[in-house]
């Protein structure tokens, strides 16, 4: 019923616009972070944060 009132009112085209625009960038965003030579960038990113702690205690 529910599918019948949004057709007829014309409200079934952004329901689905949105789904498929939420979908496309969710695997965009997973192509992104998986990409070939991502590793080494997130590896230094994540070694950033210890780093500052050794600094700081050596001083």
């Amino acid at each position: 019923m529910m599918r019948t009132v949004m057709e007829n009112a014309g409200l079934a085209f952004w329901p689905t616009l949105s789904l498929v625009i939420f979908g496309t960038s969710c695997i965009a965003m997973v192509l992104w972070v998986f990409r070939s030579g991502s590793g080494e960038l997130y590896r230094s990113l994540s070694s950033m944060a210890l780093e500052e702690g050794k600094h700081a205690r050596d001083k």
